[in-house]
């Protein structure tokens, strides 16, 4: 109903893990999905790309826990989506960890 999907992205591995509302939300198929960074790479809207890598890099940069992030989505059907989200890093035993949240806010934006 709120568009709210939960996320994790393992940076020692890159791989991408994401809950049923995030595959409904972005129009991916669950079976389809290798997990990869590239993936969800793909998926950002060509406009916005080269902003949410630069804010990504930032972020690793920044020493920060906290990130937030705002872009738009091209849905595999052709819809464009507006994205927010936000996550926090943490470290396991493996390695560094975000964990996060993303949530469609089209009827906002627009």
């Amino acid at each position: 109903l709120i568009g709210v999907g939960a996320w994790k992205f393992e940076l020692w591995s890159s791989r991408v893990i994401w809950s049923p509302e995030v595959f409904r939300m972005y129009g991916v198929d669950e079976a389809n999905f290798r997990g990869t960074f590239e993936e969800y790479e793909a998926l950002v809207h060509p406009d916005d790309r080269q902003g949410m890598l630069k804010n990504f890099e930032d972020f690793l940069k920044s020493g920060r826990v906290d990130f937030d992030f705002a872009h738009r989505i091209r849905r595999p059907d052709g819809q464009v989506i507006h994205v927010r989200g936000v996550a926090e890093l943490s470290n396991t035993p493996d390695g560094q960890l975000l964990s996060g949240m993303a949530q469609d806010v089209t009827r906002q934006v627009e």
